[in-house]
């Protein structure tokens, strides 16, 4: 183990202005009866010990429907996440702007996510979805390992759908559009990132090809998973190509 440098005869080091020696990172905070807790909400705080954003959690009624957390019954199941950015003016009052959500499916301790949606800078617009696709095809109860995720750009504005029907045929520069795709090899719950597709904003032609290898020694995912290998350590470095490299 390595030692831990002295600090003799060195200026201990002052905290910048405004900025406590404590400040706090992040917190979670959670609902419900003893043994059966559920996450409310998490926070993450910047240097100065302001809130940067929250992450509200969102469950499953029995009745149907989905809650927060101080209306859901001990065992539902994780539905929803929100992240909002969070801000403080010099008045101290606070405003909210919805940045990503994320949708969850299958049995409460086994949900996968569904997909992603990512908002524009002020919370109004939607402007991209990611799909993530598994071994038993898109996620339901029976998803297992995860093998891919696409994110698409052009979705509708405002429910981030992928065939926004109200549009003219004609319009097809408005279509959908693929962003990214990125696929995933491992066992589940371990996978690990293989390899990303980027494309151009056509969405049809690829950009560059990024591949990640994990180890000292950069072994790629597909080897690792095939001698059962898991929890991979770091480093790990990725490698981007683009079509006419050699």
């Amino acid at each position: 183990r390595r030692r831990a440098r002295s600090s003799r005869g060195s200026p201990s080091p002052r905290p910048s202005a405004g900025i406590s020696p404590h400040a706090r990172i992040s917190r979670v905070v959670y609902s419900g009866e003893a043994g059966g807790e559920l996450i409310k909400f998490a926070e993450n705080y910047r240097s100065d010990g302001k809130a940067r954003n929250r992450v509200t959690y969102y469950y499953e009624k029995a009745s149907g429907g989905i809650v927060a957390a101080d209306g859901a019954e001990e065992g539902a199941a994780l539905r929803k996440q929100e992240t909002k950015r969070v801000r403080i003016n010099q008045s101290g009052a606070v405003t909210e702007t919805l940045q990503a959500q994320t949708f969850f499916a299958g049995m409460a301790g086994f949900e996968k996510t569904q997909y992603s949606l990512t908002w524009n800078t002020a919370g109004t617009k939607i402007k991209s979805r990611t799909v993530f696709i598994y071994s038993d095809g898109y996620v339901d109860k029976n998803s297992k390992v995860l093998v891919q995720s696409t994110t698409y750009r052009n979705v509708d504005p405002q429910t981030g759908a992928l065939a926004p029907w109200s549009l003219p045929q004609s319009s097809l520069s408005k279509l959908p559009k693929k962003v990214s795709e990125t696929f995933y090899a491992g066992a589940e719950d371990d996978e690990l990132v293989d390899y990303v597709v980027n494309y151009k904003s056509n969405g049809r032609t690829v950009r560059s090809i990024s591949i990640d290898f994990y180890g000292d020694k950069n072994y790629a995912p597909s080897i690792l998973a095939s001698t059962l290998t898991l929890r991979l350590p770091s480093p790990f470095r990725r490698i981007t190509t683009r079509p006419g490299d050699t």
